[in-house]
């Protein structure tokens, strides 16, 4: 497993800490308008880390979801990026309150 910060627990998916509504949570899980810190990339596959690698997704950037549906899309810097929900699945994002 390729893992370039914390140790997040593999089946994570859509859920979060109990209690903690800000907690660290795959991207899959955020909404339209929701902002936040991406804190770790959770994959196996190398194919797809260096996908998520080459859009310029590291831990530290902040971003914002601009659409959720039918392909995530979010706001990264001053870039629009589509991607399917195989990669945002594997982008753990810590909410900011707005």
């Amino acid at each position: 497993m390729y893992k370039l910060k914390n140790k997040i627990p593999k089946d994570r998916g859509q859920m979060k800490y109990p209690g903690n509504a800000n907690a660290p949570a795959s991207l899959i899980s955020l909404k339209k308008g929701q902002k936040g810190e991406i804190y770790d990339l959770n994959t196996d596959d190398e194919g797809i880390l260096k996908k998520i690698l080459a859009m310029g997704i590291l831990p530290g950037k902040h971003i914002a979801i601009i659409q959720s549906y039918p392909v995530m899309v979010i706001q990264l810097e001053e870039a629009q990026l589509a991607m399917d929900y195989e990669l945002a699945r594997c982008i753990i994002v810590e909410l900011k309150q707005v």
